[in-house]
């Protein structure tokens, strides 16, 4: 065999590999119901990535004519060093969901407030706010007072607001044939990494830093109550500052 024509098998061998080993990365379940179902997207991309399958048929083309056996020990070999290059996308790509959620929700998202519970009584709201956001102009933002009622205490009034980016995950996840590509989230790490990324906006922005504070709190426990648990972060945060 020539030194041209080991260069040029050689190099159709490990871009056969490399993409076989990207589509492996890229292709998932949902992918293929997408695709399933949508024909003419599946098309789309056939269009999109005619360079790519046309290399890949060349390389192949080229390992076919000349008898090379497809796969040897190098394809594993180049597949645990590509996954390895890629740990730490995946691990970024687990938390986007979470961050980009709490980002979302500081920069100015609609806010749900509706605690309906016995002890959560709704008072005034407080005065509006404007600001341009999004390309509109003087958008109004408003927030409630409520007071919440303890035997044989003095009332307290605070400014509450919900998390609405957690409460669509809600519904969206109560969801999953109709979001299909979403099905695979784990919720679990989305809540936290969504607390936490807040928790840290909250603490690095002057604004905002010590004149609030956010509260976990799961609605679906019979055993918690909203109010109770404000009153005891309340104390805590008293405690503290003594």
């Amino acid at each position: 065999m020539s030194d041209l024509n080991f260069w040029i098998i050689n190099t159709a061998h490990y871009l056969f590999y490399l993409q076989i080993i990207h589509t492996m990365y890229n292709l998932n379940w949902s992918e293929y119901n997408w695709v399933k179902t949508r024909h003419k997207y599946f098309f789309k991309m056939l269009s999109d990535n005619r360079k790519k399958f046309l290399l890949f048929g060349a390389s192949l083309a080229i390992l076919l004519y000349n008898n090379i056996k497809l796969f040897d020990q190098h394809f594993v070999v180049i597949l645990i060093a590509y996954f390895i290059m890629k740990y730490e996308k995946l691990e970024k790509s687990t938390i986007n969901y979470g961050v980009g959620m709490a980002c979302s929700f500081y920069e100015g998202s609609s806010i749900k407030k509706d605690p309906s519970l016995p002890y959560l009584e709704a008072c005034q709201s407080l005065g509006d706010v404007k600001k341009d956001q999004a390309g509109v102009k003087n958008r109004i933002y408003r927030n409630s007072a409520y007071k919440i009622h303890r035997a044989g205490t003095d009332p307290v009034y605070l400014a509450v607001e919900c998390a609405t980016p957690l409460h669509t995950l809600h519904k969206v996840l109560k969801n999953r044939t109709i979001y299909e590509e979403l099905g695979s989230i784990n919720a679990e790490e989305v809540v936290s990494d969504f607390c936490e990324t807040l928790g840290t906006i909250i603490r690095k922005t002057p604004e905002c830093r010590g004149k609030c504070e956010l509260v976990y709190y799961d609605d679906e426990d019979p055993n918690q109550n909203l109010a109770e648990i404000l009153l005891d972060r309340i104390e805590t945060l008293r405690n503290l500052r003594l």
